[in-house]
């Protein structure tokens, strides 16, 4: 097995020791940069995993690491001897990390050599046994680019705009004379990771302390009331569909943290196919499949009210709540364990 890493810079041999840390995630914008930076250097170690410079074997963890790596890429694959190519994929066009492309050895001359390829997406977990069902997210889509509601139906984004951003915009006496843009214009400049509106950064930060409380609480009231009104007009097809081409082919790569040690986990085929809407809470949309749930969890990625609404989804075995639901994800909504049950759609 000999893996051709497309990146030409090497992994600096400390950076292994973001594989053997059980810090908890920072909080935060500067946290996130942080936690951001962290995971690409993870990723950069897994393309050099089998092939990192000889002065790095004085380190055992990367020694450690490489044997690891190497006993669970041989799971993967489905020639007893082969070379392994890793492909980085990710960004917007892709669902997943990585392309592991396998390439049989010993073919005999003038035959093309069987390859396989493997949709790799890598998580790093503290739990002991890592499972897709203990992962706090395992997909994500932008509020502005995804429709799960049936035609005619408003979307979030457009949701808040009309109804709840004017009582919002009353609270920043600096904005009395500012008129709140169109919806085109306000959609065009909040879709993003920083608010493109000049507007919007005093909605952010001349918001008096006064305020926020309030601030808060019509933020977290308009997700509640979005979930409300959009359970009654579902579009299960295209709840369907955000799963299968999300989902389909891929499989995890789990570095656990705790036991130090790799796992691997994928979502079969039948459960890739939403049934039903099951139950709903104060900021989720929770999905049925068939042993399966998914939770669709509404919230602003970067800034409360402020920028990058999406549905951060999550699985979860039928009825079982698991640590991720309570404590890793960090939620719009103060308290969403009062939920509906939906028995029809």
């Amino acid at each position: 097995m000999s893996p051709k890493p497309k990146r030409k810079t090497i992994p600096s041999i400390d950076d292994i020791g973001l594989f053997y840390t059980q810090a908890e995630p920072k909080s935060g914008v500067d946290g996130r940069i942080v936690n951001g930076k962290n995971n690409i250097k993870r990723e950069h170690i897994i393309e050099f995993a089998s092939r990192f410079p000889s002065e790095y074997q004085c380190d055992p963890r990367w020694m450690s690491f490489r044997q690891c790596f190497q006993n669970t890429v041989r799971l993967l694959s489905p020639f007893t001897d082969f070379d392994l190519t890793i492909q980085p994929k990710g960004g917007r066009k892709f669902h997943y990390d990585f392309d592991f492309d396998f390439r049989k050895s010993g073919s005999a001359p003038g035959l093309v050599p069987e390859t396989h390829t493997v949709n790799i997406e890598f998580k790093v977990s503290s739990a002991k046994t890592p499972a897709i069902v203990s992962l706090p997210q395992i997909y994500q889509r932008s509020c502005f680019t995804t429709a799960i509601a049936t035609a005619g139906q408003i979307g979030y984004p457009a949701f808040y705009h009309t109804h709840y951003l004017p009582r919002l915009w009353a609270l920043v006496p600096s904005l009395a004379e500012t008129p709140i843009p169109d919806l085109a214009i306000y959609s065009n400049k909040t879709k993003s990771t920083t608010p493109g509106l000049p507007s919007i950064q005093q909605l952010k930060h001349a918001l008096p302390d006064s305020a926020k409380s309030e601030f808060k609480t019509l933020v977290n009231e308009s997700i509640a009331s979005y979930i409300d009104v959009i359970q009654h007009h579902i579009d299960i097809h295209a709840v369907s569909t955000i799963i299968r081409e999300s989902q389909r082919g891929k499989i995890y790569l789990l570095w656990s943290t705790s036991s130090q040690s790799f796992y691997v986990d994928q979502l079969p085929p039948e459960e890739l196919e939403i049934r039903h809407l099951s139950r709903i809470t104060k900021n989720k949309l929770v999905f049925t499949a068939d042993q399966m749930e998914y939770h669709f969890l509404l919230r602003w990625k970067n800034g409360k009210g402020i920028c990058n609404p999406a549905w951060q989804i999550s699985v979860r075995k039928k009825g079982e709540v698991t640590i991720a639901d309570t404590d890793s994800v960090e939620s719009d909504v103060d308290d969403d364990t009062t939920s509906s049950d939906i028995t029809s759609m």
